[in-house]
């Protein structure tokens, strides 16, 4: 077993065994891995 960093209880172990499990779509993907518009500077 790997230990993940910031994973301190049971409940967020099987959160992320259960997050390897999600597929998602081409569309999804580049979605979600498109550039995010940054803020103005203040």
């Amino acid at each position: 077993m790997i230990p993940i960093p910031g994973t301190s209880s049971q409940a967020r172990v099987r959160d992320n065994i259960a997050a390897a499990t999600i597929h998602l779509s081409d569309d999804e993907f580049h979605r979600l891995n498109a550039p995010t518009v940054e803020a103005s500077p203040r």
